[in-house]
């Protein structure tokens, strides 16, 4: 029984630190796009290159699409707001 409840603790850990680690990464991709849409459209496809956007597949894609689009819509409505 308690074997049964340190592993269950250890999974719950590693997920966690799996949590965190996504969490990580998407404020790091964050942070980029949005220097990068400041940059403009040269800064856009600086970082469509370095994520090796043209390797992944279509739903990869789709999704870097999305966001791309939800971060430059919101820095363009805080732009506008501040501007």
């Amino acid at each position: 029984m308690l074997v049964l409840v340190l592993v269950l603790v250890l999974v719950l850990v590693l997920v966690l630190v799996l949590v965190l680690v996504m969490v990580m990464v998407m404020v790091m991709v964050m942070v980029m796009v949005m220097v990068n849409v400041m940059l403009g459209y040269r800064g856009i496809q600086c970082m469509l290159v370095k994520f090796r956007y043209a390797t992944l597949n279509k739903h990869s894609k789709g999704v870097v699409v999305r966001f791309l689009i939800k971060i430059t819509a919101i820095f363009k409505a805080t732009d506008h707001a501040h501007g």
